[in-house]
């Protein structure tokens, strides 16, 4: 639903695809008919393409439904398990649990950008490693006054 009143403001047409990997709740589904968001639940068998250029999506049905663009959400994993193995304090889905310096639950480690957050973006995560870097830079400050 993020992505979808995220590009609510850049086009009027606008379909969801679920297929049979997500239900919508009924307050989803009120909100996407009041946003005039298309909502198709079938599922999608191919993309209708001529060279590197989607012209259409094809249903489970035979279905061919026009586009010109096409917007994917895949699903994000952690997949370096140093984090866990460390006994880094984790998340309900899996993001290391940091403070605004970076710092996780064991101490002198630190962690940013994708292992910490769910916004997947470069800036984003430049952002936090700077901050990590700061809160590592100040504890080895501290420690030589210790």
């Amino acid at each position: 639903m993020h992505q979808v009143k995220l590009l609510r403001n850049l086009t009027a047409n606008l379909t969801l695809y679920t297929g049979s990997l997500w239900t919508p709740t009924v307050t989803q589904r009120d909100q996407l008919m009041r946003a005039g968001v298309r909502l198709v639940e079938q599922p999608i068998a191919a993309l209708e393409s001529t060279g590197t250029q989607i012209h259409g999506i094809r249903l489970a049905d035979g279905t061919v439904i026009a586009c010109d663009a096409l917007f994917i959400r895949p699903k994000t994993t952690q997949r370096a398990p140093f984090a866990r193995e460390l006994g880094c304090t984790l998340n309900a889905t899996d993001l290391v649990q940091v403070d605004l310096r970076g710092r996780t639950s064991i101490d002198g480690v630190y962690a940013a950008g994708d292992l910490a957050s769910p916004m997947r973006s470069v800036a984003i995560a430049v952002a936090q490693g700077a901050a990590a870097a700061y809160g590592i830079n100040a504890e080895l400050c501290e420690r030589n006054f210790a």
